[in-house]
């Protein structure tokens, strides 16, 4: 399994203050954040989706494990 960050297209009108979006096809899943950018800065974005990605990947390495012992932070934080 494999996972990766990607930038978006353009920028749109948000419906929501925040929300994450899952796509399921063939061969990955693919996961969207679309935020208001009145509300959240795109660094603040980005960072999010980098600790959803390590918990994604702790999730992948140890599913037997539960989610509250699964690492939130990254290792720089």
């Amino acid at each position: 399994s494999q996972l990766h960050l990607i930038e978006a297209g353009e920028p749109s009108l948000a419906k929501f203050d925040l929300t994450f979006s899952g796509f399921e096809n063939k061969e990955s899943i693919e996961f969207s954040i679309e935020y208001a950018s009145e509300l959240f800065r795109e660094e603040s974005i980005q960072r999010l989706a980098r600790r959803f990605e390590n918990l994604l990947t702790a999730s992948l390495a140890g599913p037997d494990k539960s989610l509250v012992s699964l690492p939130m932070l990254l290792d720089e934080e």
